[in-house]
């Protein structure tokens, strides 16, 4: 027996997808950095959160666009490694 996607379920990964690659690319940050402020973390975290908060908005009443989370794993790793490279 094989189980299939339904929208509800492909909207709610994706969406999930998105929302474990942000926090992990915020937590990437901050770590590379090492920032001990307060006011620093949520000037770091604030605009990330508002992208990732608008794409699951728009991925989820606009258009389910496939290639998008893959840009956005892509963009992470690079920003893991840039990060690892520098500290």
């Amino acid at each position: 027996m094989v189980l299939r996607d339904v929208d509800l379920t492909e909207r709610l990964d994706y969406s999930s997808a998105v929302a474990i690659l942000g926090f992990s690319l915020i937590l990437a940050i901050l770590r590379t950095f090492d920032t001990r402020v307060e006011a620093a973390r949520v000037m770091v975290s604030a605009p990330i959160l508002a992208f990732v908060t608008t794409h699951i908005l728009y991925i989820n009443f606009y258009k389910l666009d496939y290639g998008t989370p893959n840009n956005l794993l892509l963009s992470k790793n690079r920003v893991n490694i840039f990060g690892e490279f520098i500290s």
